[in-house]
């Protein structure tokens, strides 16, 4: 059995994506994320290390107006969404995120993390 791992990771009008956003599915292992040049990687990794530093004493990343998606007439989005879910909890671990977790059956639960 695995221990807990990010297993998808939901971005919604940050940097480059829009408000239909993009789903990233990760593996319990190494997971590598590779494509060609301005296509999303970095926004995608600045997003998870904002979501994991949010409610931190230090942060080394911060929103800025910038991160927020302008679409095609130049508006701004208004809200950035960043949802993570967590698979492979432990007793414990669904415990500690009783409020968030959902039970997928076959006895896998899940929890869903809201950022932003």
């Amino acid at each position: 059995m695995h221990k807990m791992y990010l297993q998808k990771l939901t971005i919604r009008n940050y940097r480059c994506f829009d408000d239909q956003g993009i789903q990233i599915y990760f593996k319990p292992d190494i997971n590598v994320i590779i494509g060609e040049n301005n296509i999303g990687k970095t926004a995608t990794i600045d997003a998870l290390r904002l979501a994991f530093s949010l409610g931190g004493g230090r942060r080394e990343l911060y929103v800025t107006p910038q991160d927020f998606y302008i679409n095609t007439i130049g508006e701004p989005a208004n809200v950035i969404t960043l949802d993570l879910t967590f698979a492979a909890l432990s007793e414990k671990e669904q415990a500690t995120f009783y409020e968030t977790v959902s039970y997928k059956g076959s006895g896998n639960y899940r929890t869903i993390a809201h950022s932003l």
